[in-house]
């Protein structure tokens, strides 16, 4: 059987918004996948997700993915969807 995931190792799900959004990494590692597109971020990294991209945030390091998310126009609730 597979071992259990690490604690530090969540993934955030597939999600599409309608706004732009600057992915910059605090600390940790993760993979930020657009559309069709991968990228390995680390600390002090940053990436541009254009409006109405697929996304999808995985953390790949063994220590907790810290980052914050610069949404543009600001972000509602409403703006978001959740993909399967």
């Amino acid at each position: 059987s597979a071992p259990p995931p690490h604690p530090y190792a969540a993934n955030l799900v597939w999600g599409l918004c309608i706004s732009s959004e600057i992915y910059y990494i605090l600390e940790g590692n993760g993979k930020l996948k657009i559309n069709n597109e991968k990228f390995e971020l680390k600390k002090n990294d940053s990436a541009y997700v254009p409006p109405n991209s697929e996304q999808f945030l995985e953390n790949i390091g063994s220590e907790k993915l810290r980052f914050l998310c610069i949404v543009e126009p600001a972000w509602k609730p409403e703006d978001d969807k959740l993909l399967e």
